[in-house]
């Protein structure tokens, strides 16, 4: 076994703050702490990560798949209003929501950088930097069209 087999394992992400059903995972007795204490754990992640590929982003909202795929495609600003930006991402597509949402399905978060003062970045307020590809584009190795947002509460 080489250096390589012996260092792979399976991970498993469950989803993150904006993206969990806060009502599947939080009752009278269980908050959002003890779920992110088990999704580290089933992950054999921890809090203090630096440095992420692949995955949910950290947020406290579901959109960042759609101001990504709207960038990619059109340019245009997101307003924070995934209705507005899923209609835009259809007339790019010539009025085919079901392709609009494959696409915003198909954005993919690239990496994701959280500020560190030990590391020596801090991006705005200790907030992240995410980058953002096409899944076609990752399939094809093309890094020339990724987005990259900030992300900071």
């Amino acid at each position: 076994m080489n250096l390589n087999e012996a260092n792979r394992k399976a991970s498993l992400e469950a989803p993150n703050y904006a993206y969990v059903d806060s009502d599947q995972v939080e009752n009278e007795t269980v908050d959002y702490e003890e779920y992110e204490d088990f999704s580290y754990a089933l992950s054999d992640r921890q809090s203090s990560e630096v440095v992420r590929m692949f995955g949910y982003p950290i947020g406290q909202h579901d959109d960042a798949e759609y101001e990504a795929a709207l960038m990619l495609l059109t340019g245009e600003e997101y307003n924070y209003s995934k209705k507005d930006a899923l209609s835009q991402i259809t007339d790019h597509f010539g009025g085919d929501e079901a392709a609009a949402m494959q696409e915003i399905q198909d954005t993919l978060m690239l990496l994701e950088l959280e500020s560190d003062n030990d590391v020596g970045f801090c991006w705005w307020d200790a907030g992240l930097l995410h980058f953002f590809i096409r899944k076609e584009d990752l399939l094809a190795g093309n890094f020339e069209r990724t987005y990259c947002s900030l992300y900071s509460s």
